[in-house]
């Protein structure tokens, strides 16, 4: 089986961990799974399972206290520190990490006007889709805050 360390750090310094000692469980993907593998490795740049979600809150927000509940999200839920590993592999597997780290990314517009605010808004949400997802990295879901 292919299982190497890997230690990448992303744009916003997040590392992206993945080592022996840090795997929780392994797994055989479902039918399901493998077909949404399927697709992914046919068309990298699809955006057929990908989903973006915006809310728009009132009042103050706490970056530091939306981090730590983004982590305890993360730290709570194996799928949420899962990754598909398929290269040099018979099968591919989901691989459950004990530990993963989650950033949550920034975006101040507070200088901008409202027209200048609601394209950068399109901007960031048009970078997110075209960035898309590794799966044999990536956390399944990122978390942005823009103010």
């Amino acid at each position: 089986m292919y299982l190497k360390s890997l230690k990448e750090k992303n744009e916003k310094g997040c590392h992206s961990v993945f080592d022996r000692e840090n795997i929780q469980d392994l797994y055989r993907l479902s039918p399901t799974q493998e077909g949404i593998l399927f697709h992914y490795l046919n068309d990298p740049g699809s955006q057929a399972y990908f989903d973006q979600t915006c809310f728009h809150l009132t009042g103050k927000v706490s970056e530091i206290d939306l981090e730590k509940a983004y982590q305890m999200l993360v730290s709570k839920y194996d799928v949420l520190r899962t990754v598909f590993l398929h290269k040099k592999m018979t099968k591919p597997l989901q691989v459950v990490m004990k530990k993963r780290k989650a950033c949550l990314q920034v975006e101040n517009l507070r200088g901008l006007s409202p027209e200048e605010q609601e394209q950068r808004l399109e901007e960031i949400k048009r970078e997110d889709r075209e960035r898309g997802f590794d799966l044999s990295r990536d956390l399944l879901f990122r978390l942005t805050l823009v103010q």
